[in-house]
């Protein structure tokens, strides 16, 4: 019984120590998954600035990671979310590929125009609020000041998001862009992607 009452208490540890060791090679695993992540991100955003015309990278232009794949061979690629004068760009979104070695071998954008710092807002926040409640009813959140690059020359908007439900009680979050020099509506999108019902053909 003694021998018994010794036995399980080495087993635990047997079982407690399995546990921690696979719990550790885990956690190293991340540790090193997130260091090849982060080395992807400085190579991206290092190529981005020793080869400027193939982003239309310039001085005031910083970079945010958005999401990173890194193939089986060690080849990366980085999508970054590009901010101009700390003003976010929308569409102007860039993906650098990257070889097993760090080589460059890719940049991919939708620019066609190089981006500079924008100026001030000849319509402000409330204005482009109260352009987006004239055709769209729900509740308004704060604009955020953007610059818009979505096929068309970089232009300073107001980016207003609304958030409601439509007449058929279907949600949803947009965003309104509106021309911070004009006025005018420039693009909208929802955030909630409906699905198609299956057998139905209608939207959920």
């Amino acid at each position: 019984q003694q021998e018994l009452s010794m036995y399980r208490p080495t087993l635990q540890m047997s079982v407690l120590c399995a546990a921690l060791a696979a719990a550790s090679a885990q956690a190293q695993s991340v540790r090193a998954d997130a260091a090849r992540v982060q080395a992807a991100h400085t190579r991206a955003e290092a190529h981005l600035r020793q080869f400027p015309g193939l982003s239309l990278h310039d001085n005031d232009h910083s970079y945010q990671v958005r999401d990173v794949v890194i193939d089986a061979d060690g080849a990366s690629h980085v999508r970054l979310d590009r901010t101009v004068g700390g003003l976010r760009v929308i569409g102007g979104d860039v993906i650098v590929q990257s070889d097993s070695f760090g080589t460059l071998r890719a940049v991919h954008h939708n620019l066609r125009w190089r981006i500079n710092a924008a100026g001030k807002p000849a319509v402000n926040a409330n204005r482009a609020a109260l352009t987006v409640t004239r055709t769209l009813a729900g509740t308004l959140g704060k604009p955020t000041l953007v610059i818009y690059a979505r096929d068309q020359a970089p232009a300073l908007a107001w980016d207003v998001p609304v958030s409601g439900e439509s007449v058929d009680g279907t949600p949803f979050e947009k965003h309104v862009i509106v021309d911070a020099a004009t006025g005018r509506q420039l693009d909208a999108w929802d955030d909630i992607h409906t699905a198609a019902a299956t057998g139905t053909g209608k939207t959920m």
